[in-house]
């Protein structure tokens, strides 16, 4: 028995000595500094940052008129085109001739060649009431007929047309005699002006008086007749 017990002792006082003693493969636990870590430095972009422009809305671009948006001056036997205020051409027109007669307006002789536009804003008509009378003072007044007693009424008309044709016109319209300017003035237009011829001037006509009878001297049968000849120069 007391074999037995060495045995135990010496078995506990192993195990003991077995178990302080440090293991040969732990590793050292690493020991923390006190020291407070430096901290990293933070880098500044040196470019300033730049904004991004802000984007504005499209404007709508406003609508341009593509005719004349007032009258023109043009002159007798030149060709000028007639557009409308919007731009569509209805064709070309020259005034030839003017014949003004005192109480009777004006007559116009007028080339006219129509556009190609078949629609129903084309060229469609000419009378007297395309055309107007241009006061010194700037105003506008709308022509009109000849009356019935002048001989030019039966020209004082409407007159139709046709797309892509030319015409030879003469229309008579109603003028005061102190008109100086006339204008062509379809509707949608701003209007052509031209000049006018002075009026003709008015003679007076008298009936020429009988002649005064006067009395021939008579000559004497007893005296010779003198005959006297003419002699032209041969070619």
């Amino acid at each position: 028995m007391e074999d037995v017990a060495d045995d135990e002792s010496s078995t506990d006082e192993e195990g003991k000595s077995t178990e302080a003693a440090p293991s040969p493969t732990a590793s050292p636990q690493p020991t923390q500094s006190s020291e407070p870590l430096a901290a990293e430095p933070e880098t500044v972009d040196s470019e300033p940052a730049t904004s991004e422009p802000a984007t504005s809305e499209p404007t709508v671009p406003t609508t341009v008129p593509e005719g004349p948006q007032n009258p023109e001056a043009v002159r007798v036997g030149r060709e000028f085109e007639v557009v409308t205020r919007d731009g569509l051409e209805l064709g070309t027109a020259r005034i030839d001739d003017i014949v003004r007669t005192p109480g009777c307006g004006a007559e116009l002789t007028l080339s006219i060649r129509t556009s190609a536009e078949a629609g129903p804003d084309r060229w469609a008509s000419i009378g007297p009431g395309d055309f107007a009378e241009v006061r010194p003072s700037g105003s506008i007044r709308r022509a009109g007929t000849v009356t019935s007693d002048c001989d030019q009424s039966t020209n004082s008309r409407i007159a139709a047309l046709s797309a892509s044709r030319e015409y030879e016109i003469v229309i008579a319209i109603a003028l005061d005699d102190s008109a100086q300017q006339a204008m062509l003035r379809p509707d949608g237009t701003a209007g052509w002006m031209f000049d006018l011829p002075p009026l003709p001037k008015v003679t007076a006509t008298t009936s020429p008086s009988a002649p005064a009878t006067t009395s021939s001297p008579t000559t004497d049968a007893s005296e010779p007749s003198v005959e006297t000849s003419v002699t032209t120069a041969e070619a």
